[in-house]
């Protein structure tokens, strides 16, 4: 199959005769994929690197099947679509008034916590401003410009009129016509484009012929390697026949690279009973939540691991492992299914085996993003800080769009003491992944770290409405709200973050749900005692220490809780011996170091 030239990068490859406007503060590439290019005022277009900057009518442009990440200021990101082309205007690097950036074609995600400016994007037909927003924008080649709010407000406006958009409104523009509001599209399917989807499926399962398998060895040999924007970047390769094989396996590829529409275009031209695709299917079923046709018992290596999605989706951690240690016996030389087996044990707090079955997909994929990805986590918990940020730049390098590794990133980062990096990194996260309520979480509490409160606020309110269900949250908020002496709301806040404990069992084991618990009721201990609440705050930290016995945290704020009961003229000894025991036993359960 011959290859073309995407139509943005054509476009692109003109001369451009306007010279920049230098400035101190550059817009800088953090992540990309595929085919992205840069093209800088009297200089040739260039395949972008990560880190390089754009100066003042720079332009960035992603291919077909190509995403990038754009960060215009500490605190702004723009996650840009295939075939899109963006210009950094002036105004975009100004200190203060500070302008956007032009779509000329294309879409982009944007996110940006900057306090006390408003942002703009401008397209052909309109210019949307922004305040404190996030913002989905996409223009069509015709110059029509769609916008939809998800937080925040935008003023849509062009020579005709403008229109207010506030959080779940959108609105349209075309070329001569005022801006109007329109019909907005469910979140979730706005940004499939941005949704995670593993691999499941590899080579040895789509049935390929054995001129097809020669045909397609350069990508299929980034498949097994765990390399798989590798593998979409080397299909099509000319003289591969076009068959429902091939079809399936680039199916599979453009899935595991988050060509959602593209895959499932390819997935409609397929026999529903194919297994390749029945499992593929069940992998979108998981993902987006939706229902699923009762399955029969995987019967393929791909079947059963998507069927370890589905079971997790549906909060069955232990059907999930035992699908997908089923997985490793259908295909004991997928790394993909080991690196899975390797999560699942993680979630169950299982380092060891979680370890063991990670070196064995590692052995088998060793450029596999996600692997590396989790054995960052798994190095983190035994607080191997440094290993674990090696593994997690190693991650962002292989799949820039992988949530997970930048979240590692900037907590790693955050520990180390290099806040600002780290915060960053963790704005990334969200950036790439938008629909994943617990990168907000996290950016939330960076915020707060930071002292910027009133971000912070935004970023967990909107991890609350994302996930409804999510007890992080509410958990930040409370130790936010503690800090900034609310103990009422904080109380409140802990509350419903303990009521709502369980619902990680997507995650989580009953095991390490019962450590979450009991750092809920340590924090909450901790309030009451701030707020005078003594003998409510020995309440809470004993139910900490009932949750989980071996948490050292919890017996610390239980001590505390005792410590300040003490009768400080010591004519009462009533509780000497019950906080001294507690600290004792903070002190010899706590980790070394």
């Amino acid at each position: 199959m011959p290859t073309r030239t995407p139509a943005v990068l054509r476009w692109l490859l003109l001369p451009l005769a306007v010279a920049t406007c230098a400035r101190a503060q550059e817009a800088k590439v953090v992540e990309k994929e595929g085919r992205v290019v840069v093209t800088k005022a009297m200089q040739p277009p260039a395949p972008a690197s990560i880190g390089v900057t754009l100066a003042a009518h720079d332009r960035l442009g992603t291919g077909e099947s190509s995403r990038a990440v754009l960060q215009m200021s500490p605190k702004w990101f723009a996650r840009i679509d295939e075939e899109t082309d963006v210009e950094v205007t002036p105004g975009a690097l100004a200190a203060k008034d500070r302008g956007a950036m032009k779509i000329a074609l294309g879409g982009a995600f944007v996110y940006t916590r900057e306090e006390n400016a408003e942002l703009n994007v401008e397209t052909p037909s309109a210019t949307g401003g922004l305040r404190g927003t996030q913002l989905v924008v996409r223009v069509d080649p015709h110059g029509k410009t769609f916008m939809q709010v998800l937080e925040g407000v935008v003023d849509l406006t062009n020579a005709q009129g403008s229109v207010h958009l506030i959080a779940g409104e959108a609105g349209e523009a075309e070329m001569g016509r005022a801006p109007r509001k329109t019909a907005v599209i469910e979140t979730r399917n706005l940004l499939q484009w941005a949704l995670y989807y593993p691999a499941v499926l590899g080579p040895d399962e789509c049935g390929l012929s054995t001129d097809e398998a020669k045909a397609l060895a350069s990508s299929t040999d980034a498949f097994r390697q765990g390399d798989l924007l590798e593998a979409l970047d080397r299909y099509p390769p000319s003289g591969v026949p076009d068959s429902n094989a091939s079809r399936l396996y680039h199916a599979s590829v453009l899935l595991a690279t988050g060509r959602v529409a593209a895959a499932e275009k390819l997935l409609h031209e397929l026999p529903a009973g194919q297994p390749g695709r029945r499992a593929l299917d069940r992998l979108i079923a998981a993902v987006t939540q939706n229902e699923a046709p009762s399955g029969t018992s995987p019967g393929t290596g791909a079947e059963a691991l998507a069927e370890s999605y589905f079971q997790q989706s549906r909060h069955n951690l232990g059907p999930a492992l035992a699908a997908a240690r089923q997985a490793t016996v259908f295909s004991p030389e997928s790394g993909f299914a080991w690196a899975r087996v390797a999560e699942l044990e993680f979630s169950f707090g299982r380092t060891s085996q979680a370890m063991t079955a990670l070196g064995k997909g590692l052995a088998l994929s060793p450029r596999h993003a996600a692997a590396h990805a989790l054995r960052g986590y798994l190095l983190s918990a035994d607080n191997r800080i440094a290993a674990a940020q090696r593994e997690f730049a190693e991650a962002v390098s292989l799949d820039g769009g992988l949530g997970t590794a930048w979240l590692g990133l900037g907590l790693t980062r955050i520990k180390q003491g290099h806040r600002e990096e780290g915060r960053a990194d963790l704005q990334t996260a969200a950036v790439v992944e938008p629909n994943r309520a617990f990168f907000y979480s996290y950016h939330g509490k960076a915020l707060s770290l930071e002292g910027s409160d009133a971000p912070a606020r935004k970023d967990l309110a909107l991890a609350r409405q994302i996930d409804p269900k999510d007890p992080t949250p509410w958990l930040y908020s409370a130790i936010q709200d503690q800090q900034t002496n609310r103990y009422s709301d904080a109380i409140a806040e802990l509350q419903e973050s303990i009521a709502l404990n369980d619902n990680r069992r997507l995650y989580r084991s009953d095991f390490l749900l019962d450590q979450d618990k009991a750092v809920r009721n340590a924090n909450l201990a901790k309030i009451y005692q701030n707020d005078g609440m003594t003998d409510l705050s020995v309440r809470e930290a004993t139910r900490a220490v009932d949750s989980d016995y071996t948490n050292p945290s919890a017996h610390l704020f239980l001590a505390d809780s005792y410590y300040a009961l003490l009768d400080p003229k010591r004519v009462s000894l009533k509780y000497q011996t019950a906080w001294f025991n507690e600290l004792l036993l903070a002190n010899l359960l706590s980790p070394v170091g």
